[in-house]
């Protein structure tokens, strides 16, 4: 637990704002200083941003502060397991709890501001709850799944994804095993013959949750209703983001998740096909539920249009969780190199995890560094804001690039749509769009520079010496084609 608290925040504000942290940061911020939330799909569920906004009131809003939020939970999902000991058994919890806190992908993404690294919090937590009232049903059980649940559906649509895969899991065990089926069935419908009104009081329990949730605590009731689960209405959470499905936004190909766990701790896949091959012989319940979790996950996640690196988290908790209990289960029985392989591998992956977060935090040659902000623009960030402090109208931002810079220049910044809606009078720098230049009639007094806002690198499709190619890359990072890029022109006043 020490070093997943030092893990966490350790060197958290280097990195440069991410695009979407910037974005997310800011309506945080508002949240905030002026109080004012309204849930809009585009964007996710409300909790990151209270609990975010909590965080700027107490520590106030900077580049430091950025991603405490985020910290937190992912400590949180270290802490997890260990309290669930009896359920998962020794072993295979603590196990869970050192590969969470050693997952490069999981360190990355708890020390990024996105939802998928607080909603996979609240699914763990859901799914332990639901094996806690499986071996031993209860009333304490029950309800804490239904209050996770809540928060998880408070935190990202795609808890519709989650709940999917935990619901289909019950016909799926009446096929695989009707003999657990039906010990399942019997032991549950005889406990809420006992006590009907169980199930009432859970569901009343997440209803209550989520209303309080969505609607900002009873003040925003517009919230609420767009918060309905209309599959039929883009204007909801749900039907929003099913309309997003055939826009296919990253354009990454249907194993982009396979990849990245494949580059970045292949341990955890290799465990998990020895795991998905053991089942054959390991029909426990649970072991059942975590090969269909980590399988079904991983179907919808690739066959998603939607598809960016921090959604990784999303069936690798899974994933985690299935190598987690059959190393922690058979590790006894491995014969000798099958233990050294495992080792070797879990150190790589600790190794990438070092490498990605502390050695090298915003370098694209990284996949997980999606679009990043370079280091070269933050240190212009560092200087406009050194110029401007809280200046109001210091900084004029082009609209259609606008993220992460309205946070960055959040007390000193507007956004300007063409050349005619501002004079730049009292505007000492401009932040322009090269696909805006030519209908941009530059101002007196000003000087231009370059300067590059978006980095990436991309794989190509290899043609020749590929197996050197990708190991190169595999374990030096050494790319094989030309980064992609995005350049800004960058305007300040000389007078």
């Amino acid at each position: 637990m020490l070093l997943a608290i030092f893990g966490h925040f350790y060197l958290l504000g280097l990195r440069p704002a991410h695009h979407d942290e910037g974005m997310l940061a800011y309506f945080a911020w508002k949240l905030s200083s002026e109080g004012s939330y309204t849930y809009t799909p585009q964007i996710h569920s409300p909790i990151l941003f209270y609990v975010q906004a909590f965080m700027f009131k107490l520590f106030g809003a900077g580049q430091s502060t950025l991603r405490v939020g985020p910290a937190i939970f992912g400590i949180f999902l270290v802490a997890i397991p260990l309290f669930f000991r009896k359920q998962l058994k020794v072993a295979p919890a603590v196990l869970l709890s050192i590969l969470l806190l050693l997952s490069p992908i999981m360190l990355y993404f708890t020390r990024f501001l996105v939802h998928t690294s607080m909603v996979v919090v609240f699914w763990l937590l859901v799914v332990l709850c639901l094996k806690w009232f499986y071996d031993r049903p209860g009333m304490l059980s029950l309800h804490l799944a239904a209050l996770f649940l809540s928060l998880a559906f408070g935190t990202s649509e795609s808890s519709y994804i989650f709940i999917t895969s935990v619901i289909l899991f019950v016909p799926i065990l009446f096929v695989f095993s009707r003999k657990k089926f039906n010990s399942w069935w019997k032991k549950t419908k005889d406990y809420f013959m006992d006590d009907p009104y169980q199930l009432l009081s859970a569901f009343l329990l997440f209803v209550t949750s989520w209303i309080i949730i969505y609607s900002v605590g009873a003040t925003n009731w517009q919230s609420l209703q767009t918060s309905f689960p209309n599959p039929f209405s883009t204007s909801t959470g749900l039907g929003f983001w099913l309309a997003q499905h055939p826009n296919n936004l990253g354009g990454q190909p249907w194993f982009y998740y396979l990849l990245l766990v494949l580059i970045y701790e292949p341990a955890i896949l290799i465990a998990d096909i020895f795991a998905i091959i053991s089942l054959r012989v390991n029909k426990s319940t649970f072991y059942i539920f975590a090969v269909w979790w980590t399988v079904s996950s991983l179907v919808a996640y690739s066959y998603a249009g939607e598809k960016f690196p921090w959604l990784t988290l999303c069936p690798l908790v899974a994933m985690i969780l299935l190598a987690a209990i059959y190393i922690g289960e058979n590790f006894s029985k491995f014969i000798t190199i099958s233990k050294v392989v495992f080792i070797v591998l879990i150190a790589f992956g600790a190794f990438n995890s070092l490498r990605v977060n502390f050695l090298h935090p915003s370098d694209t040659k990284e996949l997980l560094t999606y679009v990043q902000t370079p280091d070269v623009f933050q240190s212009k960030i560092n200087e406009i804001n050194k110029t401007c402090g809280e200046t109001k109208d210091c900084v004029a931002i082009d609209q259609s690039i606008s993220w992460p810079m309205s946070w960055s220049f959040k007390r000193s910044s507007y956004l300007f749509y063409s050349e005619g809606d501002n004079k730049f009078e009292n505007t000492k720098f401009i932040i322009l769009s090269m696909d805006r230049a030519t209908q941009f009639k530059e101002p007196d007094k000003f000087k231009k520079e370059t300067i590059k806002l978006r980095d990436w690198w991309v794989p190509d499709r290899c043609k020749e010496a590929c197996a050197q190619k990708y190991l190169n890359y595999f374990l030096f990072r050494d790319t094989y084609n030309l980064k992609g890029g995005y350049d800004v022109y960058l305007y300040q006043r000389i007078d």
